[in-house]
Order: C-alpha cells, then structure tokens, then sequence
C-alpha cells in the first residue's frame, strides 16, 4: 500500500480543486458503478472517499460476480456437450472476461483511497509550482468527449445486436406476441434456458448481465484512456514550462549561476511527474493485463469470424461494426498509453539544446537518470508502451 504523506493538506484554490483527478473523475465513476465498476464511496474531499465491503455497491458488484460465475458455469458445460466448433466457446470467454473484469475492478476499488489520496497530494505540488506561471491545465473537455464518444458507440454496438437478435426471433417462424417473446430470450440465452424452464425473472437478470458485460468492457478501457490522458497532460503542463525557460535561457534572462537552483526545481518536478507514473501503474497493472489481453483475443475471434457466412444485412453490419469498435479500443488504448512516454521524452530536447557553459554535474546526472529508467504505461509491469510497440503489432 501507499504511504500518504503526514503534510497532505487540501488544495485552497478553486481552480485545483476543478481539475485534480478526483473531481474528474467523479461524475464518470458514478455511471460506471451501475454495471460493478469501482464500486466506491465517492466524495469530493479526497479524504473521504472510502472502500467499504458493506457498502451497498460493493454488494452489488459482489452479486454480480456470482451471478457471472452461475453464468460462466450454464455456458461451460452447454460448450462441452452442445458446441459444434470454435465460435460457441466465444461468448463463454466473453463472459468470463466480464468476471476476471469485475474481480479486477474490485481490487482497483480497494486499492483506490490510498492513490487518490497519494496522487492527489503530488498534483497540489505541481500545481503550487505552475500556478503564478498561469500555465493552463484543463484536461475535462478531452475527458467529456471521449466518454461521450465511447458510450454512443457501445450503446449503437449493443443496438444493432439487439436488432439481430429480435430479426432471427421473427424468423423463426412463431405466431404470437408470447411465443415471440419467449422465443426471443431462449435464442439469445439458449445456454440458460436449454437447460432449465423459461422464467421471467431469470430473463430480466440475464439481460441485465449482458448489459453490464457490455459496457463494463467499454468503461474499462475509458477509464484506463481517460488516466492516461491526464497523465500526459500533466507531462505536457511540464513541457510547457521548460519551454519558458529554454526561452529565458537564449534570451540570457537567466545567468548560469541561477540555473543550477533552476534545474534542481525542474528535477523536483520531473521526479513528481515520474511518482504519478509509478502509481498508476501500480493501481492500473492488473487492468492494464486483462484489456491489452481480452482485446487481442477477441480482435483475433473477429479476424476468424470473417470465415463465416454473414447471411443478412444486420450480421453483416454487426460484424464490421464490432470489428471496427475492437479496432477503435485497442488503438485509442496504446496510443493514449503511449503518449505518456512520448510526453517525457520531450524534456531531452531542451536538455541538448542548453548552451554548453550551463553543463555541469546536475545535468549530466539527470541525464544518466534518464537513460536507466523509461517512464510508461506498463503491461505486466515490465514492458512499456510507447508507439513503436503498436506499430509493431500492426506491421
């Protein structure tokens, strides 16, 4: 766990208040509770934000998790003794995903009061040193949009798959409003209801998981962009700031025996930006795992799909649609992840290009930390991810 420092002390301008990570982040962890995500006692001050194994979302997202396990469990042994080829055990998986996901969150969840509080106490550091420079740090419309982004695309993903369901349920040739609608549930849960007689409470919880499988998957790989992007901004802010003083510095405002206090603050505030990396990693390593993983499966499911006949309009459409949103998740993952590490690499330009009588020790050394550690996004907390790796998956 991390250890809070004893000098933690509120934030007092209005306008940190705004933009530290919590407040960002409040209102979108608030919708991702309704499908098990987070499930946390959000609170505007920091130091009330709380995990509690009784409050009423943790049993909630607890429930849920044993109702995805009974599920897993209809779907496991109706792909031992039903399935015919490959395909039948994807939704199995899909959902079995949906489960680690949920564990994972819940442990994100737990470790949460102790980062927020941590993170928290690293920005007011940052933002005491940037404030009187007026250099503007306002990641909330990225944030917005990309969230409003996402979910309009799940939601027209979830859409057009209802749409093909209700399409093969008319299909099937049945003649009453009923007989449809029941027919209707036992086509899209036909592990279930093969196994046990049709139940209208049994319905309404298995639509319901298939909603929270949805668009847990989406609000997972969100809340992981929507990190990384406040992150880099912050890395950014940083840029900014030694842009000023590379400025300052050809202009001879500022004389060698002032920079070597100089450096030492930009050093200060480099190693801060470099902590908030660590904790993210450290709060994010397991959720990092099972989205990097579970979109590469299923991009790889996508690609086998594509051996199969689509005979109608609406399983085509479904089909490059859910392709395309794969697709979409999995870039937007690694190049939002990647920006970081771009973002921190910018400090070496400035640093190559002080005039060669303001090197000196401090310098060199910085340099030298520089080399030996690498500041990203982690999978697995090892690998990095900057931009080279996508582009080499891609190639």
């Amino acid at each position: 766990m991390f250890e809070i420092e004893p000098n933690y002390t509120r934030v007092k301008r209005n306008v940190k208040q705004k933009n530290n990570l919590n407040n960002l982040l409040i209102n979108y962890i608030r919708v991702a509770q309704i499908f098990g995500t987070l499930p946390l006692r959000l609170h505007r001050d920091v130091n009330e934000v709380k995990f509690d194994w009784w409050y009423y979302k943790t049993i909630y997202t607890l429930i849920l998790i044993g109702l995805f396990i009974i599920y897993t469990i209809f779907q496991f042994y109706e792909a031992i003794y039903s399935a015919k080829n490959f395909f039948a055990c994807v939704v199995l998986t899909w959902n079995l995903r949906t489960t680690l996901s949920l564990v994972t969150c819940l442990y994100t969840a737990y470790k949460w009061p102790c980062f927020i509080k941590k993170w928290t106490s690293l920005e007011a550091k940052l933002d005491d040193i940037f404030y009187d420079e007026n250099i503007k740090y306002n990641p909330k419309p990225a944030l917005n949009y990309l969230t409003i982004g996402f979910i309009i695309a799940g939601l027209l993903e979830h859409f057009i798959y209802i749409a093909l369901m209700v399409e093969a349920t008319i299909n099937s040739n049945q003649t009453t409003i009923t007989n449809n609608t029941i027919e209707f549930f036992r086509f899209f849960f036909p592990d279930v209801f093969s196994m046990i007689d049709f139940s209208i409470p049994v319905a309404l919880i298995l639509i319901h998981l298939n909603y929270v499988s949805t668009f847990q998957w989406q609000f997972m790989n969100v809340f992981l962009i929507l990190l990384c992007v406040v992150l880099a901004q912050r890395f950014q802010q940083f840029n900014i700031h030694i842009k000023q003083l590379n400025r300052q510095i050809k202009l001879k405002h500022i004389l060698r025996a002032e920079f070597l206090d100089i450096f030492a603050e930009i050093r200060r505030i480099y190693t801060i930006l470099v902590d908030l990396c660590n904790l993210l990693n450290h709060v994010l390593q397991e959720l990092i795992f099972i989205v990097i993983v579970g979109g590469f499966y299923f991009l790889t499911v996508f690609i086998f799909e594509g051996k199969s006949d689509h005979s109608t309009f609406l399983d085509t459409l479904f089909y490059f649609y859910k392709g395309f949103l794969i697709c979409i998740h999995l870039v937007a993952v690694f190049l939002y992840a990647s920006w970081i590490n771009e973002e921190s690499l910018k400090i070496l330009q400035f640093v190559f290009e002080l005039p060669t009588n303001y090197y000196h020790n401090e310098v060199e050394y910085f340099l030298n930390c520089l080399e030996s550690q690498v500041v990203a996004i982690k999978f697995v907390g090892t690998f990095a991810i900057h931009r080279t790796v996508l582009l080499s998956v891609i190639i």
